[in-house]
């Protein structure tokens, strides 16, 4: 299996980090996620598993998602309960993840449709001068596993650390006069630096530079990926997350000392990598899970390890199917 996940980031909003959910590119993401995501609480109401900002998740919404993935696993729960929970409980997250992704995409006037990723993936497949079906056997010719793993930490009493990362990066803006990062130049917040850290603080000016950088690299991951260059496409997946981490700052919550899930995953995650792979948080960040790209022949012993070291049904193989999106009739 190899990555169908593409991050799409987008210079007209804030949130640098807009994936596309079709599980072949996958970059900051990708990465990962948008940075304003509010926290999702599941509510009690029957036939109801949580509502995300006002949307609603259903359980028949979440047995769907929850028995492909326990068929992918081949899991019998009725064998293994526990660990046919810990399923549950990633799958929901996932879901939640993906809706607050499509909401703040559509607050922020981002369109990316299903046809829109197609049409990419045709254009690559053309260039290419393979069939559909020859393509995605190529990709698997790569050699890798995408793994998704749980931290163990989840989302509540987060709203302030979300919404603090929008907030800053416009008040940087502000300095400038514009509303959005998009309409400020990077050179400009290098130049201004010592003011801009008075007006705005350090932490708003790093995430800042973050945005700039990691725009860049959206291009950049999308040109490794279609020119067949998987080891630098690998290389900005590692680049992204220590900016993630450095200057984004959205692996702990402030102030969090004695819980630090998120890092800890993350550590983990590059010890059973041995070098290799590359690994970074995903999604929104501070709570919920890491992604990481596992050489085949490391799969067994990286999910075998990180569920030691974190506890067990944490590691998830992710089932990469060609088509992408589909509905399927019983």
């Amino acid at each position: 299996p190899v990555l169908k996940k593409q991050a799409i980031n987008n210079r007209h909003n804030e949130h640098q980090e807009c994936a596309v959910l079709r599980t072949l590119f996958i970059s900051l993401a990708c990465a990962a996620s948008l940075l304003s995501a509010q926290p999702v609480f599941a509510v009690p109401v029957s036939r109801i598993a949580a509502v995300v900002n006002g949307d609603m998740i259903t359980v028949r919404e979440l047995d769907k998602a929850l028995q492909s993935e326990l068929i992918a696993q081949k899991l019998d729960p009725a064998k293994n309960p526990q660990m046919a929970a810990e399923v549950r409980k990633a799958v929901l997250d996932k879901m939640i993840n993906d809706k607050i992704l499509l909401q703040e995409a559509e607050k922020e006037k981002i369109d990316v449709s299903d046809a829109d990723v197609d049409a990419a993936l045709d254009r690559i497949i053309k260039d290419s001068q393979l069939s559909r079906d020859v393509f995605f056997k190529q990709l698997e010719k790569e050699g890798y596993a995408l793994c998704i793993v749980d931290s163990g930490a989840d989302h509540a009493d987060l709203t302030a650390e979300y919404a603090a990362i929008p907030q800053e990066m416009k008040t940087v803006a502000a300095f400038f006069g514009k509303e959005v990062l998009s309409q400020v130049e990077e050179q400009e917040i290098l130049e201004n630096l010592p003011a801009l850290r008075q007006a705005a603080g350090d932490r708003a000016v790093l995430r800042a530079l973050h945005f700039f950088a990691d725009d860049r690299r959206v291009g950049q991951e999308s040109r490794a990926l279609e020119s067949g260059d998987f080891d630098d496409f690998l290389h900005l997946v590692k680049e992204s997350g220590r900016s993630s981490w450095m200057y984004l700052q959205n692996i702990n919550p402030a102030g969090a000392v004695k819980h630090q899930e998120m890092a800890v995953a993350l550590a983990a995650a590059e010890a059973a990598l041995k070098g290799r792979g590359a690994c970074r948080v995903h999604g929104g960040g501070f709570a919920g899970t890491i992604q990481a790209f596992v050489p085949l022949d490391l799969l067994d012993s990286f999910k075998e390890q990180m569920e030691r070291m974190l506890g067990e049904g944490r590691c998830h193989v992710l089932s990469i199917r060609p088509e992408g999106g589909a509905v399927v009739w019983a």
